[in-house]
Order: C-alpha cells, then sequence, then structure tokens
C-alpha cells in the first residue's frame, strides 16, 4: 500500500487550507439560476425572486455559520462505515464550510478503491482511508470535486473520471484523465454494472451508478442533489419521514439551481431508478445510505420535488 502520511505535513492545519478554498463553481451556479430564469414567465420570475431571498435568509446563511461552527469541532470527524460486503462499499460524512457530505469508497477486483466525493486530505482521514486500500479511480462532478486535485497528488497513477461535458470546467480544478462514457472497462473493475445519465433533469453533468451485489442485488449510488435526510432542519419533511428515519427526495437549494427538468426528474426517480430490478440499496452523497427490498416502492411513492411545481 502507498505510505501517505509523509506526504502531508501533520504540523500543517491543512483543513485551514481548505476552509480557504472555493467550496462551489460559483461560474456554474450562477449561470444555472440565470436559465432558470430566464425561462420563466412574469408571475414564475417574482415568485423566483422572492423564493430565492428567502433561501438566502431562511437556509443558506444560518447553514453556512452552523456548518462553520461544525467544522471547527469536527475538523477530523471522518468514520467509514460498510454499505456492502461484496464488493466493499463504504461511505463516511466530512464537513466543509458549505456542508455535510459523504464520501462514497468502492473496492475494486484489484482491490484498489475508486473514491467519489473525496474528503479534505487530513493525515488521519487519508490514513483511515488508505487502510482499506490505494486510490485507483477518482470519480468527480462539478459539485464534488473540490478536494480532487490534493488525492490526485497524494495518489498520482489513480485515474479522474469525470462527464465529457464538463470536462472544461473539472480541469480547473483538476485533470481529468477520462471521461466517464469512456470508462466502461475501469468502471467493470469496480462491481459498476450501468451508468445511470442525469443530465436531461441537471443543468450540469452527473450520474448514478449501479453497482453489482450478490444474489442479483443492484446498489445505486446516486448523484449530488439526492438526499436521506429526514432529520435536518432545513430540509422539514412529512411527519412518516420522522417517524421512519427515511426522507428521500432531492435538497431543496439544490433543485432550485440545478434542476431545469422537475417532470423528467419524477420520471428517473419513480419510474426509472425504481424500476432497476434487483434494487435494494440507495448510498447518497448526503444523507444515510436505504438498504432493503422495499426500496423500490419507496422511490416510486416518494416525490422528489414537490414544492417546485409551482414555480418551474
Amino acid at each position: 500500500m502507498t505510505e501517505t502520511k509523509d506526504q502531508i505535513d501533520p504540523k500543517q492545519d491543512v483543513q485551514d487550507e481548505m476552509d480557504e478554498k472555493d467550496p462551489g463553481h460559483h461560474g456554474e451556479v450562477f449561470q444555472a439560476l440565470n436559465e432558470a430564469f430566464e425561462n420563466l414567465g412574469v408571475l414564475g420570475r417574482i415568485l423566483f425572486i422572492l423564493y430565492a431571498l428567502l433561501m438566502i435568509i431562511l437556509v443558506y446563511l444560518p447553514n453556512r455559520l452552523l456548518s462553520l461552527l461544525r467544522l471547527r469541532s469536527n475538523k477530523s470527524a471522518f468514520t467509514l462505515k460498510g454499505v456492502a460486503t461484496t464488493p466493499e462499499v463504504y461511505m463516511a460524512n466530512y464537513y466543509t464550510a458549505s456542508g455535510i457530505s459523504n464520501t462514497i469508497l468502492i473496492k475494486g477486483h484489484d482491490k484498489k478503491l475508486l473514491i467519489r466525493s473525496p474528503p479534505p486530505p487530513l493525515p488521519e482521514i487519508v490514513e483511515r482511508v488508505t487502510k482499506q486500500g490505494d486510490i485507483g479511480a477518482i470519480l468527480v462532478s462539478l459539485t464534488h470535486d473540490t478536494y480532487a486535485a490534493e488525492w490526485k497528488k497524494l495518489f498520482p497513477d489513480a485515474v479522474v473520471v469525470g462527464q465529457a461535458k464538463d470536462i472544461p470546467a473539472l480541469n480547473q480544478r483538476v485533470q481529468v484523465d477520462v471521461a466517464l462514457e469512456d470508462a466502461t472497462d475501469l468502471l467493470k473493475n469496480y462491481f459498476v454494472l450501468k451508468v445511470m445519465p442525469m443530465s436531461r433533469f441537471l443543468r450540469y453533468e452527473d450520474a448514478t451508478l449501479l453497482i453489482d451485489l450478490p444474489d442479483s442485488k443492484i446498489a445505486a449510488c446516486l448523484g449530488c442533489g439526492f438526499s436521506n435526510d429526514p432529520f435536518s432542519i432545513y430540509e422539514p419533511t412529512t411527519w412518516q419521514g420522522l417517524i421512519t428515519g427515511v426522507s428521500l427526495r432531492m435538497h431543496r437549494n439544490f433543485g432550485f439551481i440545478f434542476v431545469k427538468d422537475h417532470r423528467a426528474l419524477r420520471k428517473f426517480w419513480q419510474e426509472e431508478l425504481a424500476g432497476v430490478k434487483g434494487l435494494s440499496t440507495l448510498i447518497f452523497l448526503h444523507g444515510e445510505p436505504v438498504i432493503g427490498t422495499h426500496v423500490p416502492e419507496l422511490l416510486s411513492k416518494s416525490d422528489p420535488c414537490p414544492e417546485f411545481d409551482f414555480i418551474m
């Protein structure tokens, strides 16, 4: 296994440096907002502006403040949890100034790891990850590429994968080695049976990966925006979600900015994903996984974006 401890100075406060980094592609965010605004009528634009102001005041600013406070007290909080055993799939929360995300690790046939949504490369986090194996591939998207370049430096032989259309923007952060659309053989090594594109309802490129599990079962590693987070004060959910601990949806701020076709999103969620034969596990970049034979029913009966129809 590649030695990584000496590659990051443990005396340097790496997280402070990470905090200063732009947590997202602001240019892409503003472009997405502009596209959404231009496609609306007069009433839609008025509602859009009011909703945006409410979101900034009631959601974004409090979330930013609390995330920074959590960040200071949880700099190295990163506990890997097993989601599947064959193949080995792990996830862990990590904290940034923009909120909480999940890192997903999939161990391949070659015993190397595919990492999706790389966390801040603090020495203790790198050590915990590399106990599972060396990094063989880094999967990035416009919303989960902030720390990819640092992981590429630590593992220069790792293959950086991103979707073709967004490679010019992604290359501003980390050099992409291969387009996701051309990475079939690489993905097979990590038990990925199929890639489900999400671009027809998003304003940028992202994808859901279908992972082969034993007994003809399938795990779906979903793209950004989808979540299971029933207890977040920023994502108030149904009473059923509070009781069951499961609330499957698209984050409101993400849906507001990046979803261009809510009907297509609903079709993907309730029909296409729910219709995947053998689907038994949902793995999120935000929120806890959901495991069980009831997963397709949960998807088919849940609405990922109920509050946007009156605007979009």
